[in-house]
């Protein structure tokens, strides 16, 4: 393998329209590996704020901060009556972040090569 193939390869930045249920539709895009670091060293050992990180980033219609995400998927904590999205928006949008990202689980196995034969001893 020629290291220069390597050195050439830029992150794609694709966009792709989600659907959401009734109607609705957000543009999300690939991440880049160092904005996908920046939302883990951010997030530190915080799933919940990675995700809403990695969505904050992610999606360029609309444009949304951290908090606006976790308002949209959790709801106003000072409004008893304000559950927060669909389970299935948050699903969605980071499905295919992950995806244009290169971070979908099918992604990252279709680059391994498969061991042949046994087990060694």
């Amino acid at each position: 393998m020629d290291k220069s193939v390597l050195l050439k390869r830029k992150a794609s930045l694709e966009t792709e329209v989600v659907e959401l249920a009734e109607g609705v539709a957000v543009t999300v895009r690939g991440l880049t590996n160092a904005e996908v670091r920046k939302c883990r060293e951010t997030a530190k050992d915080d799933r919940k704020r990675y995700e809403y990180l990695l969505v904050s980033t992610g999606m360029t219609d609309p444009d949304m901060t951290e908090a606006e995400v976790s308002l949209w998927l959790e709801g106003d904590p000072d409004d008893p009556d304000d559950v927060g999205a669909p389970a299935g928006d948050a699903v969605q949008v980071m499905a295919a972040i992950q995806r244009l990202s290169g971070l979908a689980k099918e992604d990252a196995t279709k680059s391994v090569p498969r061991v042949r034969g046994g087990r060694r001893r």
